[in-house]
């Protein structure tokens, strides 16, 4: 069963899952270690390409560079096995999506407070990344995984190459690498790249983060594409999103100027300008560039907390007592959707527990943070639904008219209902509890959609 999926079902004592990712190289599987329990990802050099010394040596490249990276924000290489016949990575396996996906399905435009949060965690990787003199070289949404614990890793070290070794020979100048649209001009020429070209790449990302879209429409050629990366500076964030400020938009432009030495130096720099003259930031996005933060230079403010919907006011700073720890935060509850089946808030949602087709239920709460997960379902009867049209069947054939009238008006409607479903709403508590909410089918599209924002609350809690 598994053979189909991969060359060996066990490999290292580890038992082969299921595919969930596709390259252009080859295959990434889940699979799970038979003594430990561990899950991993296993990613395979397709077998056409196992002759190929050219990518036979990028493959053993990603292991070698991976294997010197231990970093919270960048996934981790636990093995290396090659064989004449095959070559694998065994990868920490990241339980998430790609940001590419986070954005499409979830999000939308991400906040600025968020977005700046998230790219301060992959700064902070590219930094530590920049230090060892290894250059990412395919920084996109597509290649940073958001967790379902709200961490950020980059993945796919594939084209990355040690800037400073005399040895490597994976890519020569005049040679392209990476992703179009996420390109620095000076990649896209074919150059020699540093640590620059890296964040050019996470600044067209974040541009994607905030606005929701890639700055070139999806239209335009590869050739119409290049022109613009070399030429034209991207299009204003406003123009796709109205929401992103002018100091966002700075910050992009920097980020993304044509010339490597109008950019951002440094990984620290970017991470500098985002926190600049910046208020309200978590404890969360300021931890995250510590290490390149003086933090004899943290100022703590007090906060004068009122009532719950009063507004929160900031006194002078005071001396410092401590560097992060002591600053109070108080969340105000804002109420994201309300519908049929119950109200979304960034805190909690309200409910109807035990509702059913002929049932109400009990107005319920439940906190964000004391749910694991919703989804939603379609319930079909399908055994039932085909039985009573056979019936009906066996109606037009045996019985008179008037009784078949009588049957095909009662069982009709109970086949409908059988086959189309009933929508069924099910919660799952950290505890591992179940509840259910089940509905008639026309308020499937209610009922998607209270799924839809609870996911997206729960989801942007973790920040």
């Amino acid at each position: 069963m598994i053979q189909k999926y991969m060359q060996a079902p066990i490999l290292h004592n580890y038992q082969i899952q299921r595919p969930i990712g596709k390259g252009g190289m080859g295959m990434v599987y889940l699979a799970i270690h038979a003594q430990i329990g561990r899950k991993v990802a296993i990613k395979e050099l397709h077998k056409n390409f196992v002759g190929d010394l050219a990518l036979r040596e990028r493959f053993r490249n990603e292991a070698t560079l991976l294997a010197q990276l231990e970093h919270p924000h960048i996934v981790k290489l636990y093995d290396y096995i090659e064989k004449p016949d095959a070559l694998y990575l065994i990868m920490e396996y990241v339980d998430g999506m790609p940001l590419e996906a986070y954005i499409e399905q979830i999000s939308g435009p991400i906040p600025e407070k968020k977005a700046i949060q998230l790219l301060l965690k992959i700064l902070d990787a590219l930094a530590y990344a920049h230090q060892k003199d290894i250059v990412h070289r395919d920084i996109k949404p597509s290649n940073i995984m958001i967790t379902h614990s709200g961490e950020v890793k980059i993945l796919d070290f594939g084209i990355a190459k040690a800037i400073n070794n005399p040895n490597s020979q994976l890519t020569d100048v005049g040679v392209r690498m990476g992703t179009l649209y996420y390109m620095s001009p000076e990649q896209l020429r074919g150059q020699r790249l540093d640590a620059r070209s890296d964040l050019y790449s996470l600044g067209v990302t974040f541009f994607q983060m905030l606005t929701a879209h890639c700055p070139y429409p999806p239209e335009l050629s590869e050739f119409e594409v290049s022109q613009k990366i070399v030429q034209e500076p991207l299009p204003r964030a406003r123009s796709l999103y109205p929401g992103v400020s002018d100091g966002l938009q700075a910050v992009l432009d920097k980020a993304t100027a044509k010339l490597p030495d109008q950019r951002f130096q440094s990984a620290e720099a970017f991470s500098a300008a985002l926190l600049g003259d910046r208020t309200g930031l978590s404890q969360q996005a300021l931890e995250a560039i510590l290490p390149y933060y003086d933090q004899s230079q943290v100022v703590e403010w007090t906060f004068n907390p009122t009532k719950k919907t009063a507004e929160k006011k900031a006194s002078s700073p005071t001396e410092k007592t401590s560097t992060l720890s002591q600053v109070a935060e108080e969340i105000e509850e804002e109420v994201l959707f309300e519908n049929y089946f119950g109200t979304v808030t960034n805190l909690k949602i309200s409910y109807w527990q035990d509702r059913d087709l002929y049932k109400k239920g009990e107005r319920k709460q439940l906190k964000l943070n004391k749910m694991q997960k919703i989804e939603f379902n379609i319930y079909r009867e399908t055994f039932t639904g085909i039985f009573l049209l056979a019936l009906i069947g066996a109606a037009w054939l045996y019985l008179s008219f008037w009784l078949v009238i009588i049957v095909s008006g009662l069982c009709l409607p109970v086949a409908f209902l059988a086959l189309v479903g009933y929508p069924i709403i099910i919660i799952t508590h950290k505890n591992s509890h179940k509840l259910k909410m089940r509905d008639w089918f026309w308020r499937k599209k209610s009922a998607k959609a209270f799924v839809h924002h609870t996911k997206k609350a729960l989801f942007e809690s973790k920040f």
